[in-house]
């Protein structure tokens, strides 16, 4: 048996649960949210992050970027299947929106969320989160066999 004593196995990342990403009480992503936002963005590209701002570049171009990381099948969240996790950012402006995404009815997914503590509406309204200052809502959205619960930012 080999003994491996290598710094650089020493510092590998933590474990890992899909089951911890989630959302902060004011609708950004939690630690493990924003760590599984790399795969989407690569390491340091997601916004609020310190990556290098490339002004050029973002004058040069308007629209908006979607990103889906579909799961290969749903996994265990919290009694839920979770499907997908969706980012659809502004390049040159809002929105920057984040939805968990579930193969399970909208109405079953809010009844988790509720019971989590988020009091969130009927399927297909927000509510509004956070001190005001930035337009921000959460809400519960349906297409088809999924339903998202999604972080709203303007």
């Amino acid at each position: 048996m080999l003994a491996i004593s290598s710094p650089a196995i020493a510092q590998t990342a933590p474990p890992f649960t899909l089951e911890s990403v989630d959302f902060t009480p004011d609708c950004a992503p939690n630690a493990a949210f924003n760590r599984l936002l790399t795969l989407l963005f690569g390491l340091g590209n997601f916004p609020g992050n310190r990556a290098a701002f490339d002004e050029p570049l973002h004058n040069a171009v308007a629209g908006d970027a979607h990103h889906v990381l579909h799961l290969d099948r749903p996994v265990a969240w919290h009694g839920l299947h979770l499907a997908e996790v969706r980012a659809d950012l502004g390049i040159e402006r809002g929105p920057a929106n984040l939805a968990l995404v579930f193969a399970d009815s909208s109405d079953r997914v809010r009844e988790v969320w509720n019971a989590r503590g988020w009091n969130l509406p009927a399927p297909g309204q927000t509510r509004a989160v956070g001190d005001g200052v930035a337009p921000v809502s959460i809400g519960v959205t349906s297409a088809g066999a999924l339903a998202a619960v999604t972080c709203f930012r303007d």
